[in-house]
């Protein structure tokens, strides 16, 4: 982790920043949902929850259409930007979302 790179100094002495103290007293606002912490695999991680999506596509000159919904998780394909609501070709003011949404009545 980056911050573990950091040997920080003041007045000649090792100072102690509050990430580290933070993470000495497993404060839960660092540790909780943090898969670094709790030993985790990253890709087990991500996918352990439906994940958020918000997609957006700039359709005019001043107009845009967002959508966003929840998904299950696929492995990581390493991109966090992609086509997001792409125009499906052929057909005129369609669009194919980047990932199959969760229907409402099963989110959880």
């Amino acid at each position: 982790m980056l911050q573990e790179s950091f040997h920080l100094k003041r007045g000649g002495k090792a100072h102690i920043s509050r990430y580290h103290l933070d993470k000495k007293n497993r404060d839960p606002r660092l540790v909780h949902n943090n898969y670094l912490f709790d030993h985790q695999d990253k890709q087990r991680f991500i996918s352990a929850e439906p994940q958020f999506v918000h997609e957006i596509r700039k359709v005019g000159p001043a107009d845009f259409v967002e959508v966003t919904y929840f998904t299950f998780a696929a492995p990581s394909d390493g991109n966090f930007m992609r086509p997001g609501f792409a125009p499906i070709p052929n057909s005129p003011g369609q669009y194919q979302m980047a990932f199959k949404p969760i229907p409402p009545e099963t989110e959880a």
